[in-house]
Formats: C-alpha cells, sequence, structure tokens
C-alpha cells in the first residue's frame, strides 16, 4: 500500500502502520513521509486511515495507541462507487462502499475525516481507479432525515 499520508490539523493523529494484512491487528512505529503523489496515498485521522492506492481501498481503525486493525480492504475491481449516506435507522452521514454485486459497505463515518482529507481522498481514488471510481463528495454535508 501507498506510503503518502495526510494527516488532520489535530497534534494527536496517531502514527501510520508500517506493515498491513488483512484481518490483523497492527502495532505501529513510525510515521510514513507525507505529500500527495501520482499513485494515491493514505489520508489520517485519529480514528481512521484510509488508503487509497494502486491495490485498492484500505480503511485501518485506531483500536488504542498504535495499534490499528484493519476494518475493510477492496480491490478497485468490487467497488461500484463510493459516497455518503445515512444507515436506515442512523442519522450519522458516513461514507460506503457500493460493491459490484449491489451490496453496501460501511467505510466510515464523515467525521472521521476533515474537508481537505476527504478532497485528497476523491482525488486519490480518481488517480487510482483512472476514473473508473469516484469519490462522491456531495451529499456530505447535506442534511439528511430518518
Amino acid at each position: 500500500m501507498a506510503a503518502d499520508v495526510i494527516t488532520g490539523r489535530d497534534a494527536r493523529t496517531p502514527r501510520a502502520p508500517k506493515a498491513r494484512s488483512a484481518g490483523t491487528t497492527t502495532r505501529t512505529g513510525g510515521r510514513p513521509d507525507s505529500g500527495a503523489t501520482q499513485r494515491g496515498g493514505t489520508v489520517a485521522g485519529r480514528v481512521v486511515q484510509v488508503i487509497a492506492d494502486a491495490d485498492g481501498f484500505k480503511v485501518m481503525r485506531n483500536l488504542r495507541r498504535d495499534v490499528w486493525e484493519t476494518d475493510l480492504e477492496m480491490p478497485w475491481p468490487e467497488i461500484r462507487r463510493l459516497a455518503f449516506d445515512t444507515a436506515p435507522h442512523d442519522p450519522v452521514i458516513a461514507l460506503y462502499a457500493w460493491t459490484s454485486e449491489g451490496s453496501r459497505r460501511y467505510v466510515c463515518d464523515a467525521a472521521h475525516l476533515n474537508k481537505e482529507q476527504w478532497r485528497t481522498l476523491a482525488t486519490y481514488v480518481e488517480v487510482c481507479t483512472r476514473g473508473n471510481v469516484a469519490l462522491d463528495l456531495t451529499s456530505r454535508d447535506k442534511p439528511h432525515f430518518i
């Protein structure tokens, strides 16, 4: 996965994992270099790290200090679209991935990253998929009603 990390303004932004493998818990060590690239990257908040690179889309969730767990990992061919929505009985706006089979998978809450991080992630998704998958940011700030 990509080594580029864009972090929020919070000084307590967590360290990014060095090694990642599906379904495992990872102890972290150092922070990868930050900066945007043409191959994608990682957007990191205090609760989640969202990774978009040539291999696919991955979400790491912070369990506790320096311990991250892979929460979602999907190759690009499995993702039809990425957009914000709410659950049937939950007003919290969250990012969901719609799969090629038509099901919807929870990615993370909209509040877990700031506006700049979401825009950066949308760019990473567009670059990594050559425009085949887009992260639709239009409904992130719209009010949703149950």
